[in-house]
């Protein structure tokens, strides 16, 4: 491109195939000469053009500060700069960025002005336009909603076309979602068939649509160009979130002269950019709207008594259950200190442990408090809170709380944020249980004081007139045997006889008493040892052959040692007590690990008069006897110790009948308490680690 100063040099005006618009002026501003582009600009041939003031084409308004800056005109080399609009014969005016300089000295024509201008017409425009788009983006006070509407007016305008519209697909239908220019033929809310739009055709192309003349394309071949026949059409598509959402379409009825400008086209595609913008952003907004909906719905519909309190301690939410519990309405609530709801004492003691709201915290608490009814009932809650106060702590304000004294920091128009979330449990009939609980186990404990005192009285007082009659009633006997008659002998023996058992129904009945009682040592039990102990002594004590018992090897138990010897000593007693006299007595004691090594069953066995099956249960029960004393002596008494001593351990002792003949006492034991393992055991299943038997103070819970 040729400078002004190329013009000056050999004085003459820019070629015709220049851009430029060119003229000469003289002084009083009339035009000497012009090229064909100035012409085409005041639509006048060049010699209509010759002659006439240049000021003709300009407004009334510009022309005195064109003369001033013509006449600050110093130099070639300083040339001045203005910008004006020029107005045809007829048509728009166009504007025009004007540069003026003095010919050359040494010409001729010197004292003349050559004008040397560019059409800014489009340029300027499509500035404004783009300088609203970014006044749009960052006005502050308009809302989602606002925005499109505004955006699409201002590329609207820019385009001067008929209407305006952003459409919606959604499946096969077109909806019209805003709307410019309203002609009355389209409105916001209308939807049509797909097929029936331009709006499908347009996201097929997939990028932007410019025709000048529709009639001159494929478009005037859809129906929707019959149904609404446009002259000219530029639209594009919409892409939210990557995803199809529509087209943003411009219509005229007029066709264009020529193609659409490179900054149409660039706006076009930046509405529609800052459109998809907007439009992501509205659907995050209504995405949240919901999110917020559907949270609010769900804390308020929880069956959880909920509350969420700001850092003041003010109530900003509760749910439902927490209105129904206590019996407030939400207005009765909201704004007011959640210590407000407590009895004095527990809005003290809040304060004291600084309660969720009562002071700045960042962990989570849990305390017990007792919250006043509307009904003025009292209600027992154990209440447990999670504080967030980053937000606070970030933007200074923590450190701010109750600066300024005698300002309110909350207002009920204007909460500060919820920093505070606290889930109320009712624990009222707990606690009322517990207190029924405390007060059974101190008449429990009161009850047992009163059986140990019927335990000392039984086996001193009880015991002592029993003696007394065994010892007289013997003496009587060896003095005055010869003196009486034989129904009299027996009575004295049946007395006596009947001395000694109530006397060890006595002894039986204590050593019941003593085991519900007592507590156990718990220590490592070398199981085997401890069998062949008890059956050595119960074969002396019932003069049989050792031979009778037969016992496999067994585990190291968990367990006391002195009550697990009274229980295996009266299992092996019953066997021997109610053997068969139909075949020799033998006695099993055998072990087995059940449920994947989870149990161990330890089982004596015997081949006696075994128990009836409808019998079994009963056995267990104190005083129970399936023989008379006559047969089997005994007070009864001896099974239900047994199972005591199992129940105390947290074992389980069962009776069944055993194979053939016979009766199979089955006692169950957790893995949890068997140390190593026993005959038959895989070391590597699954079960507790073996331990130093000689060293019982190592002994592990399994």
């Amino acid at each position: 491109m040729h400078s002004v100063f190329d013009i000056t040099r050999n004085g003459s005006l820019p070629t015709e195939d220049r851009d430029e618009v060119c003229c000469s002026l003289l002084t009083d501003g009339t035009i000497s000469d012009s090229n064909s582009a100035f012409c085409a600009l005041v639509m006048l041939p060049r010699p209509k053009l010759i002659g006439r003031n240049f000021f003709d084409f300009c407004d009334k308004n510009d022309r005195d500060p064109i003369r001033e800056c013509l006449a600050s005109i110093q130099s070639q080399t300083d040339p001045t700069h203005f910008e004006i609009p020029v107005y045809p014969v007829s048509g728009d005016a166009r504007l025009v960025d004007w540069t003026a300089n003095l010919r050359m000295p040494s010409h001729p024509a010197a004292g003349e002005v050559i004008l040397t201008g560019r059409d800014v017409t489009e340029s300027r425009s499509y500035q404004r336009a783009l300088q609203k788009l970014i006044a749009i983006g960052n006005d502050g006070n308009l809302s989602l909603d606002q925005r499109i509407p505004e955006i699409l007016g201002v590329t609207h305008r820019y385009f001067g076309m008929r209407f305006g519209v952003v459409n919606r697909m959604a499946g096969n239908r077109v909806e019209v979602t805003h709307l410019a220019d309203k002609t009355g033929e389209l409105s916001e809310g209308m939807k049509f068939p797909g097929e029936d739009t331009y709006c499908g055709s347009i996201v097929r192309r997939g990028g932007i649509v410019a025709i000048p003349d529709i009639a001159q394309s494929d478009f005037c071949k859809l129906p929707a160009f019959k149904r609404v026949p446009l002259g000219s059409l530029l639209a594009t598509p919409i892409h939210v979130n990557g995803r199809v959402h529509g087209a943003l379409i411009f219509g005229d009825d007029d066709t264009r002269p020529g193609p659409f400008t490179t900054e149409q086209l660039s706006l076009l595609s930046l509405a529609a950019q800052w459109l998809s913008y907007e439009l992501a952003a509205q659907q995050r907004s209504a995405e949240l709207e919901a999110r917020e909906k559907r949270y609010r719905n769900l804390y308020r519909h929880t069956p959880v008594m909920m509350h969420s309190v700001d850092w003041n301690g003010r109530l900003v939410e509760v749910s439902n259950t927490w209105l129904d519990q206590l019996g407030y309405s939400r207005e009765e609530v909201i704004g007011h200190l959640a210590m407000e709801f407590m009895t004095e004492e527990s809005a003290l003691q809040a304060v004291a442990e600084r309660m969720p709201g009562s002071a700045i915290h960042s962990d989570n608490q849990s305390g017990s408090y007792v919250f006043r009814r509307k009904d003025g009932s009292t209600v027992d809650i154990e209440m447990s809170s999670i504080g967030d106060w980053s937000e606070l702590s970030s933007s200074g304000m923590a450190g701010s709380i109750s600066s300024i004294p005698g300002q309110e920091p909350w207002s009920p128009t204007g909460s500060g944020p919820e920093v505070s979330l606290c889930v109320l449990i009712d624990v009222t009939e707990r606690n009322r249980a517990q207190v029924s609980r405390a007060e059974a186990n101190a008449r429990l404990m009161r009850a047992n004081e009163g059986l140990k005192r019927f335990n000392l009285i039984a086996s001193h007082d009880l015991q002592e007139p029993l003696r007394k009659i065994r010892a007289f009633g013997s003496m009587l006997e060896k003095e005055a045997t010869g003196n009486l008659s034989e129904d009299s002998v027996y009575a004295m023996r049946a007395m006596i006889n009947s001395s000694k058992r109530l006397s060890a129904l006595v002894e039986d009945l204590l050593a019941y008493t003593r085991q519900s009682n007592e507590g156990y040592d718990i220590e490592p039990v070398n199981f085997t040892s401890l069998l062949h102990n008890i059956a050595a002594t119960t074969a002396i004590e019932q003069n049989i052959g050792p031979g009778t018992f037969e016992i496999g090897a067994l585990p190291v138990i968990r367990s006391g040692r002195v009550p697990l010897e009274r229980l295996f000593s009266n299992l092996l007693s019953n066997a021997v007590k109610y053997r068969s006299p139909e075949r020799a007595l033998k006695v099993q004691v055998l072990c087995e690990y059940r449920d994947s090594g989870k149990e161990l069953e330890i089982i004596v066995r015997d081949n006696g008069i075994g128990i009836p099956e409808s019998q079994i249960e009963r056995v267990f029960e104190p005083f129970r006897r399936l023989c008379t004393r006559s047969e089997i002596s005994g007070s009864g008494i001896g099974l239900a110790i047994c199972r005591m001593v199992a129940a105390r351990h947290g074992w389980q002792l069962n009776a069944r009948q055993a194979p053939g003949c016979g009766t199979d006492f089955c006692l169950a034991i957790p893995a949890r308490d068997v140390i190593g393992a026993g005959p038959g055991r895989d070391e590597r299943a699954p079960g507790p680690p073996a331990i130093d038997v000689a060293r019982p103070g190592k002994a592990q819970p399994a």
